[in-house]
This record gives structure tokens, C-alpha cells and sequence, in this order.
């Protein structure tokens, strides 16, 4: 059972994010999803894991490489290992670490991807704002920690039942040798087609499985 969290309020949502980011967020947001954690960045950017397993990041303006637009990133929990916080003497940032790598590279100030202000796995963050920023990490670790687990576990089940269909299958091969060689023990030979090599039934004239015809 993965971690189940309650949907935010529209007020919650109304306070920690700003206009564009709700506006692109109720455009992203499928069927039956809602939002369930948010973690606030600079300059409105934001990180918003919802009930379905993915993390929004959001970025607008300049600095985060969208000039006079937005844009939401969005990530499956399947893709991401884990949550870090980096935050230093004035500032920092939150990235989700990936399958791809993405985070090794990032700090608040730097070069391309390697920018928390355009990388679309990150967001920049103050100082003054880190203890929301860790609170938000730590619940969003939870729920890839549930997810994983849970997945693990569903992993497990199927590699359970693959085995057991497959000595089932080989006790069942087993028991069909077994027949076989016991009818042949009784005296009726068992004739298979030279062609395909097909079992022939008892006095068939041709084989069943591609037509050729018997040999006796």
C-alpha cells in the first residue's frame, strides 16, 4: 500500500503557489488527481508531487529560461530515486535525483542544465525558506519510499506466480512422458510423423498437425 496523503485545499493551494503555477497545474492535473505536497522555490517556481505518483516542477520568466511564459515539468515516481536539499550561506535548492542523472552537476548559480533555475528537475530556493523546503523533501522521500516498496512487492508477486505456472507446466510435461511411456510399456508403439515430427494418432493414414502422410 503506497503513502496515501490528503488532496490540498484550494486555499492551501492559493497561498503556497502563485497564479500561473495554479493556472498550469489545473491544466496538467489528471482524472481523479490532485495535489498532495508542494514545496515553494523563487520567483513563484515550485515542486508539487500529487496523488499519482509524479512531481510538477514548475518554472516562469526569465531566469528560469521561460521569458514572459511558464512551464511544468512533470515527473513519474518511476524515474526518480530520491529528493536532495542543497542549501548554503544564502541559498540553495531542491532537485529530485533521477534515473538519468540529471542532478550530479546542479547549484543555485550555474551553466545550462546545471542551473537549479532551469533544470526542469529542480527549483532555486532562499535560505530563509529551507525549513519548508525539508519538510517537503522529507514527506515527498516517504512516498517514493511507499511507491518503491510497493512496486518491489508487486515485483515480487508476478516473479512468484511466473515460477509457480512454470513447475506446473514441468509436472505437467512429466505426467505426459509418464502416459506415453506407459502406453508404450503396454505394447502400442507410439509413431510420430516424419515430417514434422507430430505424434500420430493409432492407425492414422495422415498426420493431424501438417497433413503428410503416414508411413504405414
Amino acid at each position: 500500500m503506497g503513502l496515501t496523503l490528503p488532496c490540498l485545499g484550494e486555499d492551501e493551494i492559493k497561498k503556497r503557489l502563485h497564479k500561473d503555477a495554479r493556472r498550469e497545474l489545473n491544466e496538467q492535473l489528471l482524472e481523479g488527481e490532485c495535489a498532495v505536497v508542494v514545496i515553494e522555490g523563487n520567483s513563484a517556481q515550485a515542486m508539487i508531487a500529487t496523488n499519482l505518483n509524479r512531481v510538477l516542477v514548475f518554472k516562469k520568466g526569465m531566469m528560469a529560461g521561460v521569458s514572459f511564459g511558464r512551464r511544468m515539468h512533470s515527473w513519474d515516481f518511476s524515474r526518480i530515486t530520491s529528493v536532495r536539499v542543497d542549501v548554503r550561506i544564502m541559498n540553495g535548492y531542491v532537485a529530485l535525483e533521477t534515473m538519468e542523472g540529471d542532478d550530479e552537476e546542479l547549484s543555485y548559480w550555474g551553466i545550462n542544465s546545471s542551473d537549479a533555475w532551469t533544470s526542469a528537475n529542480a527549483i532555486p530556493i532562499a535560505r530563509i525558506d529551507q525549513q519548508q523546503a525539508r519538510e517537503g523533501a522529507a514527506t515527498l522521500r516517504r512516498m517514493l519510499h511507499a511507491y518503491n516498496s510497493q512496486d518491489k512487492r508487486m515485483r515480487d508477486s508476478e516473479l512468484g506466480n511466473s515460477t509457480s505456472s512454470y513447475s506446473a507446466n514441468l509436472v505437467q510435461d512429466d505426467e505426459t512422458l509418464a502416459s506415453e511411456h506407459v502406453t508404450a510399456s503396454q505394447g502400442r508403439t507410439i509413431q510420430f510423423c516424419f515430417a514434422c515430427g507430430y505424434k500420430l494418432q493409432p492407425k492414422a493414414a495422415f498426420c493431424s498437425a501438417c497433413g503428410q502422410r503416414s508411413a504405414t
